[in-house]
């Protein structure tokens, strides 16, 4: 009977073990996956803002001739299919991340599209372009850095900035990591 119980055992072992190491492959090709997705995010978001940029440039010059509404024109154009590309991006992270990822990915692209929006239609009298175009410019790039903050912590990495510090490998480097000055061009 013992022999059975014991046996009984090593198969609940030998599967609980399996099991594990199956789900951590698998998160470990999600985390390899979601990375470059995230960076090819932000990097469109990135030029994108670009484009907005120049385009709310281009659209104050309301003496400008027809060339420059023109380049207004294919600016949002180029940003329109920035757009869809980084659309494309985010919902493969609506695959593999996590809620707060995913969710920081979509505020994202609702940015960029209320920023096409505002840009493919002609400027309201009422409105500052300028305050509006750099509202939209500082909002776009914290968004970009939420996403990369929350992606972060998904993949479970220090937050960015914060290098992890090595452990003393003696007495004397053990009792200057302890009582030495935390920040050390203070001192």
């Amino acid at each position: 009977m013992a022999a059975f119980a014991a046996a009984g055992l090593s198969l609940v072992n030998v599967v609980v073990t399996a099991r594990l190491a199956h789900h951590g492959q698998g998160e470990q090709w999600r985390r390899e996956q979601e990375r470059p997705i995230v960076a090819r995010c932000v990097a469109l978001s990135v030029d994108l803002r670009d484009e907005w940029w120049e385009a709310s440039f281009a659209r104050l010059d309301i003496q400008a001739p027809v060339g420059a509404q023109l380049d207004v024109q294919k600016r949002v154009n180029r940003g329109w299919q920035a757009l869809r590309n980084l659309r494309y991006e985010v919902a493969q992270l609506d695959l593999l991340a996590s809620p707060a990822v995913r969710q920081a990915a979509r505020d994202l692209v609702t940015v960029h599209e209320q920023e096409m929006t505002r840009l493919a239609f002609p400027p309201n009298p009422a409105t500052d372009e300028n305050a509006a175009r750099l509202a939209s410019h500082a909002k776009i790039g914290k968004l970009e850095e939420a996403l990369v903050e929350r992606t972060r912590t998904d993949l479970g990495l220090a937050p960015a900035g914060i290098l992890a510090q090595p452990k003393p490998r003696n007495l004397l480097s053990t009792l200057l990591a302890r009582y030495a000055p935390q920040d050390r061009r203070a001192s």
